[in-house]
């Protein structure tokens, strides 16, 4: 049986060790993308609390236990949006220091440099993007979500998915200078 289930069945039964479980297993996900889409360590942070507490509000309405995961991001991706609005924050920078990010003991000084210089790339490049395609962009690309789960996530058609995704690519592609080939990743859409 999944372990989700379980974890989720025993806090609905008054078992508040079973949601800290939760808490370790996904915080570390759900910050990443928190961090990737606001660029600031207090309000992933904040968003990243919310959201767990929303979550634990409202477990008992969780129809599929074993879903929690997308249950989950789909709360997050609501309060990060709610927050974004609160705030009005249009444009955001990317904050130059890696020290907010906590280190992976995996990671030696020299793949930390690489990283950091990959993550400015990839935030200078995203920026370009209106909130809604860089959220499809990360759920697809970094998380690995189908688009129709992006749809569930955000309210939206899978097609409607599809189409914010190819024009993010598509704008990636003519901000980068490069063409699109016949069956690169534009075609995959």
């Amino acid at each position: 049986m999944d372990t989700d289930y379980l974890l989720v069945e025993r806090v609905i039964k008054g078992d508040a060790k079973a949601y800290e479980t939760l808490i370790l297993k996904y915080q570390d996900i759900i910050y990443g993308f928190l961090y990737k889409n606001t660029l600031d360590k207090e309000d992933s942070e904040d968003i990243m609390q919310e959201a767990f507490l929303k979550a634990y509000k409202n477990l008992y309405k969780l129809e599929d236990k074993s879903n929690f995961y997308h249950w989950l991001f789909k709360i997050t991706i609501n309060t990060m949006n709610t927050h974004l609005k609160k705030r009005k924050k249009s444009t955001m920078e990317f904050d130059e220091s890696f020290e907010n990010l906590k280190a992976d003991d995996k990671y030696n000084p020299e793949n930390m440099l690489e990283l950091k210089e990959k993550e400015k790339e990839l935030h200078k490049k995203l920026s370009i993007l209106k909130e809604d395609q860089k959220n499809i962009i990360l759920l697809k690309f970094v998380h690995g979500f189908s688009y129709k789960e992006i749809g569930e996530f955000l309210k939206i058609k899978e097609d409607t998915v599809k189409m914010k995704a190819f024009r993010a690519k598509k704008k990636l592609y003519i901000s980068s200078g490069e063409e699109s080939e016949e069956g690169g990743i534009l075609n995959e859409v």
